[in-house]
């Protein structure tokens, strides 16, 4: 049983360390101002998205950017106000009031094409060499043999049915080993996308900033349709929870 147990967790151990996924890496930059309680604000203004001058974005996809964006803010803990290109802020801000900027440096899908290539597979694989047992037949007088091993008397027992071999039963188990094969990968369209939002917030003159959160999300090249409108939504979410956590921890900070 011991052997079996040990069988099994060799064969587990080969059959996940084949498998690997490349994954999405994520880099944040989080900041809070030490000097201001975020529960103190009651009301934020949201500006116009700021896209980089670099970006190549057509109406539609600053339409998607935006709608992500506004989705994701449902959830924020203070009432936010969006203001649209035409509008400028209302008045002097107050103390309980703050002005949110919205910037999306990063907004891209790239397409490789590669070339038809051989790439070796190496697959382990487990031999496994069966079961025996001690009921293998063994006709002395007639030399008949059926399994085990020859020896003399003091290796065998006899019954009436003739001469046994004298061992142990169980299951044999095989050495891990390698198999080495190599395949022809046909030529393949690959997408990858990058993208990083930064949300600042800010007093009125913007001399004063109480939060910054930056993020970048980078999906490596993949069969898979990706689009960067997935990552935007990510990106929003994360930071509306970043903001939560630190605003509820400011909450409690507050004199009752």
């Amino acid at each position: 049983m011991k052997k079996l147990f040990l069988f099994l967790a060799i064969l587990g151990t080969l059959l996940f360390s084949t498998y690997s996924e490349t994954e999405a890496k994520s880099y944040v930059t989080d900041y809070k101002n030490p000097e201001k309680n975020l529960a103190e604000i009651q009301q934020i203004f949201i500006l116009p998205i700021n896209y980089e001058d670099n970006l190549a974005l057509d109406d539609f996809a600053r339409l998607r950017i935006q709608t992500e964006i506004q989705n994701n803010f449902k959830d924020f803990p203070i009432i936010v106000n969006w203001l649209t290109e035409e509008q400028d802020l209302p008045h002097t801000l107050t103390a309980n009031q703050a002005k949110l900027i919205i910037n999306v440096t990063k907004f891209d899908t790239r397409i490789h094409e590669t070339e038809g290539r051989y790439e070796k597979t190496v697959t382990p694989t487990v031999v496994v060499g069966g079961y025996w047992n001690s009921s293998r037949y063994y006709d002395y007088d007639n030399r008949y043999y059926r399994g085990g091993y020859y020896g003399d008397r003091s290796h065998r027992y006899y019954s009436s049915r003739g001469y046994y071999p004298y061992y142990n039963s169980g299951i044999s188990f095989g050495i891990p080993s390698n198999t080495v094969s190599t395949e022809y990968i046909p030529p393949e369209v690959l997408t990858d996308t990058n993208v990083e939002i930064r949300f600042t917030l800010q007093n009125e003159k913007g001399d004063k900033s109480y939060w910054i959160y930056n993020q970048e999300i980078i999906e490596p090249p993949t069969r898979r349709t990706l689009s960067p409108d997935t990552e935007v939504a990510k990106i929003t979410k994360d930071a509306v929870r970043k903001f939560r956590s630190i605003y509820q921890i400011d909450l409690r900070k507050l004199p009752k």
